[in-house]
């Protein structure tokens, strides 16, 4: 497995982490028969807050491991 792939799978499960916990604070919505998370409407429909929310919730992430390996 090379470097890039690895950085990918990382940033892969932070993004990951980071729609679980839109899913958890804010639910979805049902239209007709379908469900949509609110990752998948923010990722879709305001694709430049998704990648900025998702920039910040990796920085404060990278904040409390970092904080967790100095104790």
């Amino acid at each position: 497995m090379t470097e890039l792939q690895k950085s990918l799978g990382a940033i892969q499960a932070y993004e990951a982490e980071f729609d679980q916990a839109l899913d958890q604070e804010f639910g979805g919505i049902w239209i007709a028969d379908t469900h949509f998370t609110a990752g998948q409407i923010l990722k879709t429909l305001d694709p430049k807050a998704y990648r900025t929310g998702l920039s910040e919730y990796f920085w404060h992430r990278l904040q409390e491991l970092l904080s967790e390996s100095e104790n």
